[in-house]
């Protein structure tokens, strides 16, 4: 489904309500987190505050994705066999994306059945690419302290 100009703003201004309160990511990983036994493994040797400040750039990149913007589909791409490096399965993008409308619901005051179909709209293109490349890849990459 196409995404308007329109959509895309209202998708930064949710986003920048949402990440105006204090709690949104820590609120997004606590869900993310205990919404599957198996996810906290994954984030074993993983640095949250790095991985969050990318979390945001990320979010930022899944509209310029939608508006094509050169070189943005590579990026995911290079996402995508990062993830798959450490065998992320496909499944388990689904999650993510529900327990950050979750987060979202939570920390924009405005938000709203729209804005959750602006945000599904919005990082589906981004997540279909980064579920397409599982098991795609070679080796695992190695943990990094």
């Amino acid at each position: 489904m196409a995404v308007t100009e329109d959509e895309i703003l209202q998708f930064h201004a949710s986003l920048d309500r949402a990440s105006a309160n204090p709690v949104f990511l820590d609120a997004f990983y606590d869900s993310f987190m205990s919404s599957s036994k198996d996810i906290p493994g994954y984030f074993e040797h993983t640095d949250m505050g790095r991985l969050k400040r990318k979390l945001k750039s990320s979010l930022h990149m899944m509209t310029l994705l939608v508006d094509e913007s050169p070189g943005v589909d590579m990026y995911v791409a290079h996402l995508s066999r990062v993830h798959d490096s450490y065998r992320i399965p496909a499944a388990l993008y689904q999650v993510w994306l529900d327990t950050l409308i979750e987060a979202v619901q939570r920390c924009d005051p405005l938000f709203d059945r729209n804005l959750e179909s602006i945000w599904r709209n919005v990082l589906s293109r981004g997540i279909a690419i980064m579920a397409a490349g599982v098991g795609s890849h070679a080796s695992p990459m190695p943990f990094v302290s």
